[in-house]
């Protein structure tokens, strides 16, 4: 679910410091893990079953792979708007050590994404709505698009 309702719990209970240089950009708390969208930093795992004492368990952040903006984890894997790179899905069943599976780029910046059911829905910046099939996550297919008008 998204992390909105967790921001209260968050401030008054603990606090997990990003290392260096980390833009937190949207997080998902799934059992009871915080699966951050980090920038260039790609995926940071947290593990906030002590929410006193939150703490990183797992990460993917390959350099120049991840600019993740987006997050959504449905069960077994964690689906990445990962900005000028499009979808990027990571297998994240032992969130210690998460595994960088797929990645399907896109035309435009990607910045957020919603799964329901075998369905990814990607914000895909000037480009619009991306509808992906991900029945198969390690075969993302392009479905459907929903280009939205502007200037």
């Amino acid at each position: 679910m998204p992390i909105s309702w967790f921001q209260s719990l968050w401030d008054s209970v603990g606090k997990w410091d990003t290392p260096d240089w980390v833009l937190a950009y949207e997080a998902f708390y799934s059992s009871g893990y915080v699966y951050m969208a980090a920038a260039v930093r790609g995926l940071r795992i947290i593990d906030v079953s002590n929410p006193k004492f939150p703490r990183e368990v797992g990460n993917v952040s390959p350099p120049g792979n991840i600019d993740a903006k987006g997050i959504y984890v449905d069960g077994e894997y964690a689906y990445i708007a990962s900005g000028d790179k499009g979808l990027r899905i990571i297998k994240v069943l032992d969130p210690k050590n998460p595994i960088d599976i797929k990645s399907y780029d896109t035309p435009g910046d990607a910045i957020g994404i919603y799964v329901k059911g075998k369905y990814a829905y990607l914000a895909d910046g000037n480009n619009g709505i991306l509808v992906f099939d991900i029945s198969v996550p390690e075969a993302p297919k392009e479905i459907g698009k929903c280009s939205i008008p502007g200037e």
